[in-house]
């Protein structure tokens, strides 16, 4: 019993100094390159949080979800609470607003990504991914911008932790939850919509186990709970009030479909060919983690592949999407690395996996 205690203080202390580290690393010079931003995205977000300190809470264009911009204007609204802003520093205030998110956001992403691995792997490996991820350049230096791609990534980690403990056992709770946190990744960045693949596997995996018509009620019941906390996270990841209706809504899905798999944007074609759907392993991964950790990352996706378990297959409903979109269309010659960032985490997980096994 005292081992059992001891090693659970062990455990937490290193998981605190790991997630400390994290946050040091990327709250580090998160004013970095400022008044230049990192991307034109970044300016996007962070002049719509300028007009909602301004009182403009309408967006004026949703080709990305509100979610990063109304956590940056929530902090930014509690911190007027307190202290006198000055309007001529609202721009000021909203990219480091922005930015913050992400940092927060990163920075439970490595709690969440360590509860994550704790479902397929020992506390010891878990703790071992938990740290690459913390200390990974890509995800350190893309966690100090003002892009919804580290939100997506943290709210996908949890998405996928939410999914596991529905399927492994099932509540109306639960389900409800899940549902909720898919919706939000969703209003974090639209690619998160794959989240939703990893649920109905696991309740077709639920459907294929219980076949009484009692069971099926009840899975029916779980279903219907899930959409109701999807509409529900919906609503608050696209509140109403913020968009000129689904007119508009439907129009920017419309053009952000066609801006990325027909016309591109200013002269880059966001489509290109070749490397028969590894492009981003060559182009992306492979500079953001070098040689050895890309060896193990592929030998823990195939070892993923062929040795298939239901909880890995869940998990991969949601990844295999993913990468397939990004492949089929994120294929831009400048700052791909972000756009592989929601699913490296869990090729490092993968990694961690196959480290488990040889060493059991």
């Amino acid at each position: 019993m005292m081992g059992k205690k001891v090693c659970s203080l062990a455990v937490l202390f290193f998981l605190t100094a790991i997630v400390g580290t994290a946050f040091f690393l990327r709250a580090y010079r998160i004013d970095f390159g400022l008044p230049d931003e990192y991307h034109p995205d970044e300016r996007i977000v962070s002049r719509q949080v300028e007009g909602f300190l301004n009182g403009h809470y309408r967006l004026e264009r949703l080709n990305h979800p509100p979610l990063q911009k109304n956590m940056a204007f929530l902090g930014l609204s509690i911190i007027r609470l307190f202290r006198y802003i000055p309007p001529e520093q609202y721009w000021d205030y909203s990219i480091r607003a922005v930015r913050w998110v992400s940092v927060c956001m990163g920075t439970a992403s490595i709690f969440f990504l360590y509860v994550l691995a704790c479902h397929f792997v020992c506390r010891f490996t878990a703790l071992c991914v938990a740290l690459v991820y913390a200390v990974l350049p890509v995800a350190v230096v893309l966690s100090k911008y003002g892009l919804p791609d580290i939100t997506v990534s943290c709210l996908m980690i949890v998405c996928f932790i939410l999914v596991l403990k529905m399927y492994e056992k099932p509540t109306p709770v639960r389900s409800f939850v899940t549902g909720m946190c898919t919706a939000l990744a969703c209003s974090a960045k639209y690619n998160g919509i794959v989240v939703f693949g990893s649920s109905m596997c696991a309740f077709i995996f639920l459907a294929y186990q219980w076949k009484s018509s009692k069971s099926r009620k009840k899975l029916l019941l779980l279903i219907t709970l899930f959409l109701m906390g999807a509409a529900l996270g919906f609503i608050a990841g696209f509140p109403p009030i913020q968009f000129g209706g689904f007119k508009m809504l439907y129009q920017s899905l419309k053009f952000e479909l066609r801006h990325l798999f027909f016309s591109g944007h200013k002269g880059i074609n966001i489509v290109s060919d070749g490397f028969f759907f590894m492009y981003h392993f060559f182009y992306t991964i492979l500079p953001s983690t070098g040689k050895l950790l890309l060896g193990w990352i592929i030998c823990g996706c195939i070892y993923a592949l062929v040795g298939l378990n239901k909880r890995v297959l869940i998990i991969l409903s949601g990844v295999v999407p993913y990468y397939i979109m990004m492949e089929s269309a994120y294929k831009v010659p400048v700052n791909a690395e972000r756009y592989m960032v929601p699913i490296l985490s869990i090729f490092i997980l993968f990694a961690g996996i196959f480290c488990d096994k040889l060493s059991s």
